[in-house]
């Protein structure tokens, strides 16, 4: 199964300029997150499942753990702490909108 959280709003004190490193830049957070969900399908019980709440408070958790310099860094901590919490979790694409140079709508990337 896939699992699609599109635009997921996470301030993060997140940049190497000294003005991005004093005030949260709200980031936009997407996650494609494949994962087991056939017994959840059958039991109809959420304790089966991904649950997106949780994934939610992860996110939430890990913007505010600590500052970072680039997006690769923060990209790659989501990952990495998706699969260390979610055993039913097989595959995770991450990708990350900061929405700051004047000359472009955004910056993205994804891991």
């Amino acid at each position: 199964m896939l699992l699609k959280i599109i635009d997921y709003k996470l301030p993060v004190l997140i940049g190497v300029y000294a003005h991005e490193k004093e005030q949260k830049t709200e980031l936009k957070i997407s996650l494609e997150i494949e994962f087991n969900g056939e017994k959840a399908a059958i039991s109809d019980d959420v304790a089966d499942t991904l649950d997106y709440d949780k994934v939610a408070e992860f996110l939430e958790d890990i913007g505010q753990q600590k500052q970072y310099d680039l997006l690769e860094a923060l990209a790659r901590d989501i990952k990495q702490g998706l699969f260390s919490r979610f055993v039913l979790i097989s595959d995770v694409t991450v990708s990350i909108i900061k929405p700051i140079i004047p000359q472009a709508d955004i910056v993205s990337i994804t891991y």
